[in-house]
């Protein structure tokens, strides 16, 4: 059985976030773990919103995703023998499910898309599916099954890559997060990008691409040198395109530039974040200009527009 696992973390109570959880879990047929971050003690899904719901509270305000994704593997039901993890923004194409299990007999980490489509604002008046829509970029899993790219393409020196989509939606084996987990502590995001570099071998990549000091590589490379072992570069994507749900301007999220401003700060995971009891991130060291940057690069966003 195939089940999935979504985190939900609204710090600045973005109306589109909700909204687009709300779609993404009307679209979703296969069970849904949840889990729930809130910053305030006010949680914003429902029992409903999930086949099953965790909350959880007492975290900073940074990127969570894949801390409580990793909270979200340890409630996996006994019979669950692969897992999708996904974004809730996303709308899968039809048989997803079926196809990714299928791809697992012979690969150890698959992409749930061939293409990613951003949709333009309307999407909240209209059915999905209808609604206009543009070309983001080309799965990086295909593009690396099918030679498009390349080791060289993972290096520290190596250009950017354009049209290319990183994230969004990840299914594996259980036994393999079992044994290594998600790498949870891209407190910026860009975990997708952590991840899969460490399933094909490209360490240097993150380095470069997430600013990351060398104390903070160590830390990667403390995660991500065994998780290639056991990936060994075995990566697959399914057919498919998958939708990616507006909420806001996507040049206001600064993918790269995000990480530039932040290396300032010489964050580390070791000695600047620790984990509450409930599983969660906080902030651990005396670096208050990074804790407020940080949470400001949320309110930049402008995730329901910029009149809003």
């Amino acid at each position: 059985m195939l089940c999935a696992i979504t985190s939900y973390f609204n710090p600045i109570g973005y109306r589109r976030r909700l909204e687009n959880y709300r779609i993404f879990r009307e679209r979703l047929s296969t069970p849904l773990i949840t889990v729930e971050l809130s910053f305030n003690d006010r949680f914003e899904l429902e029992d409903g919103d999930a086949t099953r719901l965790i909350r959880v509270r007492g975290g900073d305000v940074m990127f969570q995703k894949e801390r409580l994704l990793n909270l979200g593997l340890g409630a996996l039901p006994k019979d669950c023998k692969a897992v999708a993890w996904l974004d809730c923004d996303v709308i899968l194409a039809d048989r997803w499910a079926e196809r990714a299990v299928e791809a697992l007999r012979t690969s150890e980490l698959v992409h749930l898309y061939e293409g990613q489509y951003d949709l333009l604002p309307d999407h909240g008046q209209r059915d999905p599916a209808e609604c206009s829509r543009s070309f983001f970029g080309t799965s990086v899993a295909k593009k690396v099954a099918t030679g498009r790219m390349t080791p060289a393409d993972f290096t520290s020196d190596a250009p950017p890559v354009a049209d290319t989509s990183w994230g969004l939606a990840w299914a594996a084996r259980r036994e393999l997060l079992d044994a290594h987990r998600l790498y949870d502590a891209c407190i910026l995001g860009s975990g997708d990008v952590a991840v899969f570099c460490a399933a094909i071998g490209g360490f240097e990549r993150p380095k470069e691409a997430l600013r990351m000091s060398d104390r903070r590589h160590r830390h990667y490379l403390d995660w991500a040198r065994p998780f290639y072992q056991a990936v060994g570069g075995r990566v697959a994507c399914v057919e498919g395109p998958i939708l990616h749900l507006w909420h806001g301007d996507s040049g206001r999220r600064r993918y790269r530039e995000r990480h530039q401003d932040m290396e300032v700060f010489q964050f580390d995971p070791a000695k600047d974040i620790e984990m509450t009891s409930d599983g969660c991130w906080r902030w651990s060291s005396d670096k208050p200009e990074m804790h407020a940057w940080v949470a400001g690069y949320f309110r930049s966003r402008q995730e329901d527009g910029p009149s809003c």
